[in-house]
């Protein structure tokens, strides 16, 4: 959920409890804490390992890391300069105690509750799994309860910055719309997923379900997304419940490969059942079966250091599911990992929100040789510029 829900949720609901400005503003920063994140998150650079989980919804939206997040931000808020630039803003002087501890850890629940609501969800008991657990019943900005936090959230800074005291009565009258706008939207939310789940028990898809099937919601709040995995690879959906209406997307094969002369698609048939349970080729496999005696070898050997690279290994941690598409030019490969729920939902998504979609859903390798390297900003990031531009003026050469 959005970070003013985040915020402006605790703040209410303090003011109803009638906490003390104290404690109010520790439930507040214990709301937003987990969100903090992406303060930290370009310490991946530093340490690129995939079991911290240093993207954003990872490592600080766990139980622990996300109180220990909100211990931080209390301890900055308390002491010099933080306290008076906190101070001067809010009237409100922080000291670190149990009490407000305490207030900050219930902050954080409330924090993981919501998100829990939204796709894709949060890894609770990080670091003891990396297991995500979500209701997947909202989308990860839920617009009708974004843009009510945000006006609500522009009342009360308005007020609170003009030191104008909010009534309990305005507060209260403020809350109760703001749960009623949660439990409508969420309401709305759970009987279109039922009804979209409901499509795989009727058979109504374009063919009828013949594999997995899995259901996650859209940006829109009647919008849902459904995705078939079955032998073929991939199938994508679009629901509108508002409208009862399924829409097919587009399909993708679990592997595609293009090598110079050659073009393969794991959809065949005859190569499915050979692919193991990510849908990449068995080590066991007759390479004479596909490709070619020389070409399978080699692309298994590129998919295995793409898969090692910690950014893959995160991709795929965060993707509804993964499928890959494999090219090989002058003895290179280019792997993209790509979520075939967010490639589809590029299709249907508003302008202004599909760049998003592009930077959240693929993700490209380029492996030469015995090297395997991110393709975008985190390539250039491996080299200084000059050593960048004449390592690729050699390489291709």
């Amino acid at each position: 959920m959005d970070i003013i829900s985040h915020a402006v949720l605790p703040y209410l609901l303090g003011r109803f409890l009638r906490m003390d400005r104290t404690l109010l503003a520790a439930f507040v920063i214990g709301g937003v804490a987990p969100d903090l994140d992406v303060i930290i998150i370009w310490l991946a650079q530093i340490f690129p390992s995939p079991d911290l989980l240093l993207v954003h919804r990872g490592i600080t939206h766990s139980l622990i890391f996300g109180s220990l997040m909100a211990l931080l931000a209390v301890l900055l808020i308390s002491r010099p300069p933080g306290r008076d630039i906190f101070r001067r803003w809010t009237a409100v002087e922080l000291s670190l105690s149990w009490p407000v501890l305490l207030m900050a850890l219930a902050g954080v629940i409330l924090h993981l509750f919501l998100d829990y609501l939204t796709t894709k969800g949060v890894p609770l008991f990080y670091p003891l799994s990396t297991a995500r657990f979500s209701a997947e019943l909202l989308f990860h900005y839920e617009v009708t309860i974004l843009l009510f936090s945000a006006g609500a959230g522009l009342w009360l800074l308005r007020n609170i910055h003009a030191r104008k005291p909010i009534s309990q009565n305005a507060n209260n009258r403020l809350l109760a719309l703001f749960l009623l706008v949660l439990l409508i939207s969420s309401g709305l939310r759970v009987e279109g997923k039922e009804s979209a789940i409901s499509l795989e028990n009727h058979g109504r898809l374009a063919e009828g379900p013949d594999g997995d099937f899995e259901v996650f919601p859209d940006w829109g709040l009647f919008q849902w997304n459904i995705l078939e995995k079955n032998e073929s690879g991939f199938q994508v959906y679009s629901y509108d419940f508002l409208n009862s209406r399924t829409v097919y997307l587009d399909s993708y094969p679990k592997l595609h490969v293009e090598l110079e002369n050659v073009e393969l698609e794991t959809g065949d048939p005859d190569l499915m059942p050979d692919l193991n349970s990510d849908g990449y080729p068995r080590s066991d496999k007759d390479p004479g079966d596909s490709t070619g005696p020389d070409e399978l070898p080699d692309l298994e050997e590129a998919l295995s250091l793409a898969n090692s690279q910690p950014k893959v290994v995160l991709f795929r941690w965060r993707a509804c599911d993964v499928a890959v598409n494999a090219s090989r030019n002058n003895g290179s490969w280019i792997i993209e990992y790509y979520d075939p729920v967010g490639r589809a939902g590029m299709v249907k998504a508003p302008v202004w929100m599909r760049e998003r979609f592009k930077q959240s859903s693929c993700l490209k390798v380029r492996v030469d040789c015995d090297q395997a390297y991110i393709i975008g900003k985190d390539f250039a990031d491996l080299y200084g510029s000059n050593d960048l531009h004449r390592m690729l003026a050699k390489r291709w050469k």
